[in-house]
């Protein structure tokens, strides 16, 4: 009797095992599609907020798009997707947008990358029961140096409006083609 129910134990044990690991296998391509569209309809969002306050307004008194609205989209976005979604940057204007170590080493991953002439490509990895996935932002609309260009690019009155709202500003000195930051993901699975 005690045999037997060592194997009807046993039997029962490694079904659990069976269950609990096919439980926990991901569908990476799933939250790779299912991210791309997210960061698409996050950036269309972003995008068509900040060209027209820009147009209407001029950068100057623009800003208010990425510090307000951008925040309230991301809000949105995650609320209604059951994920964490946020810009980071390791030179961040926003405080909030600090990379966590994981991050940063991606976004240092893909600086590499681009001083070997290798093209970015969406990286993601499963960490701590998250599926974590970052989305590359490269700087290549001449508008965005209105506001993170060099020395000349960002005229005074909008230097001074960055400089009031944040004054530990780092996102400054972007020349076209450079890595901005990134749309950085977390699904819990």
């Amino acid at each position: 009797m005690k045999l037997v129910c060592f194997g009807t134990l046993f039997r029962v044990s490694f079904l659990s095992f069976l269950i609990l690991s096919c439980a926990t296998k991901v569908d990476e391509n799933l939250y790779r599609t299912k991210t791309q569209s997210v960061v698409n309809v996050f950036k269309t969002e972003l995008q068509s907020n900040l060209l027209k306050a820009v147009q209407e307004r001029g950068a100057e008194n623009s800003i208010e798009v990425c510090s307000e609205i951008s925040p309230n989209i991301e809000a949105k976005i995650s609320s209604e997707n059951n994920l964490q979604i946020r810009r980071v940057s390791e030179k961040f204007r926003n405080p909030n947008h600090e990379p966590d170590a994981w991050e940063k080493k991606v976004l240092q991953k893909w600086t590499d990358d681009l001083k070997n002439g290798k093209k970015l490509a969406v990286y993601s990895e499963i960490q701590n029961a998250e599926y974590r996935i970052m989305n590359p932002i490269v700087l290549d609309n001449p508008n965005c140096l209105q506001c993170h260009g060099g020395v000349g690019e960002i005229k005074q009155g909008t230097l001074k409006k960055i400089q009031d709202k944040y004054p530990n500003d780092k996102a400054q000195d972007y020349k076209l083609g450079e890595l901005r930051g990134a749309f950085s993901s977390r699904w819990k699975i």
